[in-house]
């Protein structure tokens, strides 16, 4: 297999039709015409995307893809899906594909903070979200101790609900001084710019779980990271952690 950096848009409709539609429930996905402007927009424009994907070395078909969006700036990213083929899952594609993604963050100066949305065991029943936590656990500084939500895909669409926000890169003004917490500021300029690109500003302004989000992370300096597998203990579906 290989990595491809540069995606055009027969790949974009390829790596959309082939994976994320066969790993996404509609609520969760964008939409096709939507993937392919934001990877055509330039990093400093809030929800632009980048695209790394693995290619199968004899059909050059795509087996699975990593896409990146920048936020606030282009200081802020979001691992916005991350997804494997069917029949080419569990051979460690995925663990190096974020292997991949996150040392390139790391490298990167002008990113602050990279994050990722992670189902919550405790909302989503099952063995897949569980191991979802096993594979992030290696890559992930934490889970941010906020009541997170996450924007509407589509106005009409209902809210996805029981997600955890995961910081897997923060730079060393970011980092608390006990190496366990997230500056806050960082947290809200990325979570605001987030909602903004994905419900506009008028959607943002009158959606009132956005504003509470946005105010309780404002409410100190610091955000406190939680211990990635400490969702992994059993909740019934519905109960808060």
């Amino acid at each position: 297999m290989r990595m491809a950096y540069s995606v055009d848009a027969a790949l974009v409709v390829a790596l959309y039709d082939e994976l994320l539609l066969q790993s996404f429930p509609a609520d969760e996905l964008e939409s096709r015409e939507t993937m392919l402007q934001c990877l055509g927009m330039g990093r400093s424009e809030n929800g632009s995307a980048e695209a790394v994907v693995v290619l199968d070395e004899d059909s050059d078909t795509p087996i699975a893809c990593a896409i990146n969006y920048w936020y606030a700036g282009g200081r802020s990213c979001l691992l916005g899906y991350l997804a494997v083929a069917r029949h080419r899952r569990r051979q460690g594609i995925a663990a190096q594909l974020l292997s991949k993604v996150t040392s390139t963050w790391q490298r990167d100066l002008g990113c602050d903070l990279a994050v990722v949305e992670i189902e919550n065991p405790r909302y989503y029943p099952g063995e897949e979200p569980l191991a979802r936590l096993r594979m992030y656990k290696p890559f992930c500084l934490g889970v941010l101790d906020i009541d997170f939500v996450v924007p509407l895909v589509d106005p009409m669409a209902r809210r996805a609900e029981g997600f955890l926000l995961a910081v897997l890169h923060t730079s060393r003004t970011g980092l608390g001084g006990d190496g366990r917490s997230v500056k806050a500021t960082f947290v809200e300029e990325f979570i605001h710019s987030y909602f903004l690109a994905a419900q506009g500003k008028e959607g943002t302004s009158d959606d009132q779980e956005a504003s509470n989000l946005f105010a309780a992370c404002l409410e100190r300096d610091y955000i406190r990271l939680l211990p990635i597998m400490e969702f992994g203990t059993s909740m019934k579906k519905g109960c808060h952690p």
